[in-house]
């Protein structure tokens, strides 16, 4: 079983600003040092780490001009992980390391800042973008600041961040060692600041509840059980024609389905339903079927005659 509208779906992930009003952006960078209250109990065997964060796009900023933006509320959740060399393991750094934004009780910032400073003899803008969230309660306080820069003037660090700023910031994706990343977390005075180089930035699809597993949301499903074999078949006989997804969330085999129950209905609602002949062969919504989904492009004209030539086999084969 397979979604056939693949290309569709994935412009829809790679343009998430645009049709989404969460975001989930996934940093994954290489670790090179830091400091902190618990530092030296972790730092020699830590080698890369991941940042998740999620945004609501749909937050008006209280600045907007050119590239440089601050939104206040736009965070809906940050995750850090650090991972151990050799295992690939989550490290434990002695301070949480999950914020999840409340904004009755907790701030949250997204903003650039910029910075002149010399190199190579002359002054030159550098960026800083930062995601921040600050908590506070009966228990705890602290925040956690996610800090990533851009210095198009140093061979280091030259990869632009963003790209797009027309509406909510669109950040670069990218897998290539660039830009520098700053992790720091202060929890009730246990302070930890991490540094790495940036190896990858990527969009994360939005999870979306889906019962049957074929792809498309229930909320648009139109066949929420899907028939979900592999390959279409009839009463046993194998077309092996793939059973893929219509964009209305059903199988090939829903869409047949669907023709015999509505010919039940039709015998059954029927006066005259006891008294007439049965079919001894496919119905002519069956024989349709593969007509349609060529029309749609869901299968080629060499798929729909496997259809048909294994549907009429099935009936000649069995009593149906």
């Amino acid at each position: 079983m397979k979604l056939r509208n693949l290309v569709l779906f994935s412009t829809l992930v790679l343009s998430p600003a645009l049709v989404a009003q969460e975001v989930t952006v996934r940093i994954d960078a290489d670790f090179s040092g830091g400091r902190g209250t618990n530092f030296l109990d972790y730092w020699s065997d830590a080698t890369s780490g991941s940042v998740w964060i999620t945004y609501d796009t749909s937050v008006t900023p209280l600045l907007k001009e050119g590239n440089n933006f601050r939104y206040e509320g736009a965070i809906k959740s940050m995750r850090f992980e650090l991972y151990e060399f050799g295992t690939g393991e989550v490290m434990d750094i002695g301070v949480p390391t999950e914020v999840v934004a409340d904004n009755s009780t907790t701030g949250n910032q997204f903003y650039t800042y910029r910075f002149i400073q010399e190199f190579n003899g002359q002054d030159e803008e550098f960026m800083n973008v930062v995601s921040r969230v600050l908590y506070s309660s009966e228990t705890s306080v602290g925040y956690m600041s996610v800090i990533a820069s851009e210095y198009p003037a140093l061979d280091l660090f030259p990869l632009p961040l963003f790209a797009d700023y027309s509406a909510f910031p669109v950040w670069n994706t990218y897998e290539t060692e660039s830009n520098y990343l700053n992790v720091v977390i202060d929890h009730n005075q246990t302070f930890e600041s991490l540094s790495f180089r940036i190896q990858r930035i990527s969009y994360l699809a939005p999870e979306i509840a889906d019962a049957d597993g074929d792809g498309v949301a229930d909320d648009v499903d139109s066949c929420p059980m899907s028939l979900t074999d592999e390959t279409v078949s009839f009463s046993g006989f194998d077309s092996s024609v793939t059973n893929y997804v219509r964009d209305n969330g059903c199988t090939i085999m829903d869409t047949y389905a669907a023709c015999t129950a509505n010919a039940s209905v039709e015998e059954t609602s029927s006066r005259f339903g006891a008294f007439q002949p049965r079919l001894s062969g496919p119905s002519y919504c069956e024989t349709q079927v593969s007509y349609q989904l060529v029309d749609e492009g869901i299968i080629d004209y060499t798929e729909a005659r496997m259809l048909r030539d294994t549907l009429y086999m099935s009936y000649r084969s069995s009593s149906r």
